[in-house]
């Protein structure tokens, strides 16, 4: 009796909060499986930060860069953009503790703010220099990545 009552409470929980969350993505779910967009352009990479890892969502073109690859602390993701000029967007999708993207180097770029929203937010940067890598760090998780312009 007490299991189902557990699980009548897990229940109620999933149904209060999906029915908060315009998109729907699986209850439990340790990475939502809904992406912004599934094409990227020819010069967009498109990144997420979730709780406790990043996931590729299109647009990096190096073996081992797939779509949907996802990175754990001490993984490394690394992005090979299309094209100098291309902009990477950072997602931040259904989380429960705050995030921050931050420029760590050899270049910079603009780091985001922290985001504490559950609902969808992102950080667009554009990267200029040819043949350069940016490294960036979510400052909550410790999770790091690598951005490599041909």
């Amino acid at each position: 009796m007490k299991r189902l009552h557990k699980n009548f409470f897990f229940l109620v929980y999933c149904w209060a909060y999906f029915t908060s969350l315009s998109i729907f993505v699986g209850c439990g779910s340790s990475y939502p499986s809904v992406s912004p967009d599934t094409q990227c352009g020819p010069e967009v990479a498109q990144i997420q930060i979730g709780d406790g890892f990043l996931r590729i969502f299109c647009g990096c073109t190096q073996p081992g860069e797939n779509p949907g690859a996802v990175f754990r602390s001490g993984q490394e993701l690394v992005c090979h953009l299309p094209t100098q000029n291309s902009q990477v967007i950072f997602y931040f999708l259904n989380n429960f503790i705050p995030h921050q993207v931050v420029s760590t180097g050899p270049n910079t770029f603009i780091s985001s703010s922290v985001i504490q929203s559950r609902s969808l937010t992102s950080h667009v940067v554009r990267f200029h220099v040819p043949s350069s890598t940016y490294g960036f760090v979510d400052s909550f998780t410790a999770i790091t990545g690598k951005i490599i312009v041909p």
